[in-house]
């Protein structure tokens, strides 16, 4: 079985809701430690998160069926 978490895109590591500071800043998602010298602006390259493509239709943005269901956005 799986399972979809769905969230807004981060800015980066540290905006996202899965990293979380102790002493380092830690990635829960990915279970590694993110150096914050290093990777202030971007994604880091291991992140597990994946987008989700995005289709125009009748000038509204859907995804698919089953996360439109999920998001309570079918017709």
């Amino acid at each position: 079985m799986k399972v979809i978490l769905i969230m807004d895109k981060p800015l980066n590591c540290f905006h996202c809701d899965l990293c979380f500071y102790d002493k380092y800043y830690f990635c829960s998602a990915a279970n590694l430690i993110v150096d914050k010298n290093v990777e202030d602006r971007t994604i880091h390259s291991k992140c597990p998160l994946k987008p989700i493509p995005e289709i125009k239709y009748a000038g509204e943005t859907r995804y698919n069926r089953c996360i439109d269901e999920i998001l309570g956005e079918t017709e």
